[in-house]
C-alpha cells in the first residue's frame, strides 16, 4: 500500500464510477448491533477530535426543477434538525449542477450536497443522473453518531434513492509519537472489543493500517472475497507532535 492510500467516495466519483463500483464491491446487511463501534473507540483511551458519517446516494435520472432541487436539500436538512441559518448555494459547471448547503458551529458541521451531472446514455442519447452526499461532524463527541447515520439513512429511504452507500469514521489523538509496539497494541484490543479479524494489513512505524471484519456492524463490503467493515489507521503529526488514530466502518475514504 502507498502512503497516500485512497478510497475515495466523493459524489463526483460516484458519478462517474457508481455502477462500476457497485458491481465489484457488494453491500450487504445483517441485524446486529453497530452502536459497539462506539463503546469501542472509546476503550482506546484518545482524545475525540470527530466523530463523522457520510452518506452517498444514486438518486436516478428523474426529472428535478430549481423547486424541486431545494425542497430536497431543504428535507435532509430538517431530518438532521437544521431548519435556519444555512443558505442554499448554487455550483454550474459545463455538465454538472450543483445544490449545496452548509452549517458550521462550535459542536460541528454539516453539508449537503445534490450534484445533477448530464451524462450520454449507450444509445447516444443524454440524461441527467443525480447525486446526493451527506457529510456530518461532530466535534470532541462520538456518542450520537450512530443515531445521526440512521436518521441520514432512513431520510434516503424517504426520498426512495436507488442505493447508497454509508462510512462511519472516528477520530483521536495521542500526545506525542507513539511507539509500533503502541499502535499494535492499540489496535489489537480495538479488534478484541469488536469481536473482528484481520483481513489485511501494513503494520509498519510509518504505514499503519488494518483491514478486518466483525459481525457485531450490520454493513459491510465484499472485496476480493473477502468481507471486510473495520479499518484501522494509525498515523503521527510531527509538526503538532500527535498521533492520530482513525477507526472507520467499512473503511476510512478519507486521505491521511
Amino acid at each position: 500500500m502507498k502512503r497516500n492510500h485512497k478510497f475515495k467516495m466523493t459524489l463526483y466519483i460516484i458519478a462517474v464510477l457508481w455502477v462500476a463500483f457497485l458491481a465489484q464491491v457488494a453491500v450487504h446487511f445483517l441485524i446486529q448491533d453497530d452502536g459497539r463501534i462506539i463503546e469501542a473507540f472509546a476503550n482506546t483511551n484518545s482524545n475525540v477530535v470527530e466523530s463523522k458519517v457520510e452518506v452517498a446516494a444514486d438518486y436516478g435520472s428523474r426529472y428535478l426543477n430549481h423547486e424541486d432541487k431545494e425542497k430536497l436539500i431543504r428535507y435532509l436538512a430538517s431530518s438532521i434538525g437544521i431548519n435556519t441559518d444555512y443558505e442554499i448555494e448554487q455550483k454550474k459547471g459545463s455538465k454538472s449542477l450543483e445544490y449545496k448547503a452548509e452549517k458550521k458551529s462550535r459542536n460541528g458541521e454539516v453539508c449537503i450536497e445534490l450534484i445533477s451531472i448530464e451524462k450520454e446514455t449507450e444509445h447516444g442519447t443524454r440524461e441527467i443522473k443525480h447525486y446526493i452526499l451527506v457529510n456530518l461532524g461532530i466535534y470532541e463527541n462520538s456518542n450520537s453518531i450512530i443515531e445521526y447515520k440512521e436518521i441520514i439513512e432512513d431520510a434516503m429511504k424517504e426520498l426512495n434513492v436507488l442505493d447508497y452507500q454509508s462510512i462511519v469514521r472516528f477520530n483521536g489523538v495521542y500526545n506525542g509519537r507513539l511507539t509500533l509496539d503502541e499502535k499494535i497494541q492499540i489496535t489489537n484490543e480495538l479488534f478484541q472489543n469488536l469481536e473482528a479479524k484481520v483481513i489485511s494489513e501494513s503494520r509498519e512505524d510509518d504505514l499503519f493500517i488494518v483491514y478486518g471484519y466483525t459481525g457485531l456492524i450490520k454493513e459491510y463490503i465484499e472485496t476480493n472475497g473477502n468481507k471486510v467493515n473495520i479499518n484501522v489507521v494509525i498515523t503521527y503529526n510531527e509538526q503538532a507532535d500527535k498521533t492520530n488514530i482513525y477507526l472507520a466502518s467499512p473503511i476510512l475514504n478519507e486521505d491521511y
